[in-house]
This record gives C-alpha cells, structure tokens and sequence, in this order.
C-alpha cells in the first residue's frame, strides 16, 4: 500500500504534523498559534482518501492508496499491493449484508460489520505507516476543521466491483450508533471511465422531474415530487419542468429522451420504478407506464447516449426494483445498480441511485435531506452521508451510492 500526500507548505504546520506522529498531542495554544501562520486561503476544506481498487488476474484485491491536501488533483507514486482480499470473500461478504440487512438493529449489525472491519483492516494494516498517515488525516481534519472525504475508484472493466458494497467498510470507530464508512464520511465513487462532458462543473438552473407509478401503489410519490419542485424553485433554479404519471409524454420514451436532449436540464430526476438487468447494465430499464406493456421503458444504454447529448451535471434514480418481497430478497440487490453503472460509463457527472428496492417513505426522506442539503451548498458526497443519517435507523441508509467526478457538486 503506497501513499502520497500533498500539504501547502509550512514549516509551522510541518513540525506539530511530526508532534502529532510522535503520538505526543501537542498543547492547544501550540495548535491555534501553528494554524494562525497558514493563510485561510491555504486551509483546506477537506482532505481526501483515496483508494484505487482492482482485481489481479487471480480476482485478488489491488490497491494504491492517496492521501491529498488537495483533493481535487490526486497522484499516485510507487507500485500497487495485492490485499490478499479475494474476490469470493468480498462477496460472500456482500452476501451476508444481503442476508441480514431487514434485521440491523442498532447498535450494531454483528458480522456485517465485523468483517466490513476486517477488510478495512487488510487494506490499511494497523500498525502500518500507511494506517498511520490515514490517522494523521484524520487528527489534521480535527485541527483544521475540515472534513474527510473517502473516494473509492473502482478499475474494473467488467463490473465485479462495482455492484459490491464499499460504503459499508468501516475504520473500527464508532460514530452514529455503527461506525460505517457511508455513515461517518462523505463517501463517492469516481469513474475510472474518461469524461465525455465539457461542462462537469456549473450550477443547476434547469431541472427535469419525472415521477412514474405504473403500479398505482406509490403513495408518497405527489409529496416527494411536489416538495423537490418547491425546494429548487426557493433555492434560485430558475426552471423546473414535472411530468407526473397522469401527464401524456411520462410513459413515451422517445418524449422523454428529447426533453433531456433538448431541454438545457443540469438535474434529471427520476422516481418510480426499475427493471435491474443483473447479466448485462446496459439492460436496466426505467419503467415509464404500465408493467409488460411493450416499449414504455427507457433503457439504462439509451438513457446514456442521451446523456451524452445532454447538459447534465446530475442524475438522480429514486428507482425501486419491481417484484414482491420473496422475489426482491432471493435476486442480488447489491448487484442492482446498472443504470448508475451505464449513466457513470457515459460521462454524467455525477449520478445517485440505489442498490435495492426503497420503501416510499424512505426514499422521500432520503430525496429531501439530501436536497436540503445540497442546495444548501453541501457537497453532494456530503449532503447524502447526512441524507444517510437521517434514515440510520432503517437499513435503506445503505442503499444510495454516488459516483461522480471530482470537482462537481
């Protein structure tokens, strides 16, 4: 495991950082009057962990891991370390996630979460000089105030990563009643794929909401819709266009493409439900109208080319599976993330979806937070670990994942 790390310099800083690896914490005054000689400009507001992840040709756990000053520029030195992780033991582990996650009850979720430290744990060895300069990140967020951020950069061109649970390794501290990475953190994923955008970076003025209901049975569909329209239109996005399920275009696809094509939108929303196609992504669907009824489904594959045509910074899926409760449990939830997958391979910027099946009342809470806190000038790594918080005592907490590029949102 090999790191680099970045800092502006300052000699000030520099000595109580060699204090700090003593294991000697240094007199407060001592700290304040080392932070009062680095500029403001040259604080930063965050420093990032980042773990580049792959699989040999064995299915074993690579890695280079970056600790960065200055996140938004990551550099990688020296020869990457096989973990000794293989891939049948992360998925067991995602497995038992599977298994157990309608009966995490707080405090803890028993070998979910033990072997989520072990993992951690065989990819910064404690003791390590590695582990070491992840904890001396972690104490510089104290001193400077700024906040961690964890970036998982998943290189694996036929998808055996992705679908795994990553947001669920934990450092074996405890915060929020678990000490999950997703939930103490602002967690993402980066694209290991190059951007097909000239604008990755901008603010949204223009939103897209389409909200579809080919059951009937989504009862808090109208709220959650009707509370993100007022919500963008009082954060200053100067348009946003719904389309509910009663209106004609919701259930033509091609209606639907153009908008997004034509239509100028930095934020598409989507609510309803997904088919997950676990064999081949680019197959996942957007279900548009009534179930089985022959072309009102938007394909993840051709949701991306219009992507790609588009001005879009953020998509966000508040997509369920379809299927009863027996059905949903013997698929592989954790696996269902296909339309992320295609949209991240297509360039958008930034993408949210969810990994399973969310409740209507959990997925409206997870929408609003993160929302709330996106438009409140959170990042959007930020604003969805808080968006995670407030649903903690619900497993959907572990259902979101991000990808995105670095520097948007």
């Amino acid at each position: 495991m090999l790191f680099s790390t970045r800092w502006p310099g300052n000699w000030a800083k520099c000595r109580l950082r060699r204090r700090c690896l003593s294991g000697a914490e240094p007199p407060q005054e001592q700290v304040d009057a080392a932070l009062d000689k680095i500029p403001s400009e040259k604080r930063p507001k965050s420093i990032g962990v980042t773990l580049r992840l792959w699989l040999s040709d064995e299915a074993k756990l690579q890695s280079i891991v970056n600790i960065d000053y200055a996140p938004d520029v990551t550099h990688y030195h020296g020869h990457p370390r096989d973990t000794g992780i293989t891939l049948r033991r992360l998925r067991n582990w995602a497995a038992k996630a599977q298994e157990t996650r309608l009966a995490w009850e707080l405090p803890q979720s028993g070998p979910v979460e033990e072997r989520a430290i072990d993992f951690f744990d065989e990819i910064l060895p404690p003791g390590s000089g590695e582990r070491g300069k992840y904890e001396l990140a972690l104490r510089d967020c104290q001193l400077l105030k700024a906040a961690l951020h964890i970036i998982f950069e998943l290189q694996d061109e036929r998808g055996r990563l992705s679908p795994l649970p990553w947001e669920l390794l934990h450092d074996g501290r405890v915060g929020m009643g678990r000490g999950f990475l997703g939930l103490n953190y602002p967690v993402y994923r980066l694209p290991d794929s190059v951007s097909s955008f000239d604008q990755v970076t901008g603010h949204i003025q223009k939103a897209l909401i389409v909200a579809a209901d080919p059951t009937g049975r989504l009862t808090e569909l109208d709220a959650e819709v009707d509370w993100l329209v007022a919500a963008l239109k009082t954060a200053g996005v100067a348009q946003v266009d719904l389309r509910r399920p009663s209106d004609d275009d919701v259930s033509d696809p091609e209606a639907i493409k153009r908008l997004l094509r034509d239509g100028g939108y930095q934020l598409f929303h989507f609510t309803g439900h997904g088919l997950f196609d676990d064999d081949d992504p680019s197959k996942s669907k957007l279900v548009l109208g009534k179930f089985k009824e022959r072309g009102k489904e938007l394909t993840a594959a051709a949701l991306a080319q219009v992507a790609r045509e588009s001005e879009l910074i953020l998509v966000f899926l508040s997509a369920c599976q379809v299927g009863g409760e027996a059905e949903r449990e013997e698929s592989r939830p954790w696996q269902e993330a296909g339309i992320v997958d295609a949209l991240t391979r297509a360039g958008v910027p930034a993408t949210l979806g969810m990994r399973w099946n969310v409740g209507d009342e959990n997925g409206r809470k997870l929408a609003q937070n993160f929302y709330t806190e996106l438009l409140n000038g959170k990042s959007a790594e930020h604003a969805l670990m808080l968006a995670r918080q407030a649903v903690i005592e619900q497993p959907d907490w572990a259902n979101p994942i991000l990808t995105k590029r670095r520097g948007v949102l």
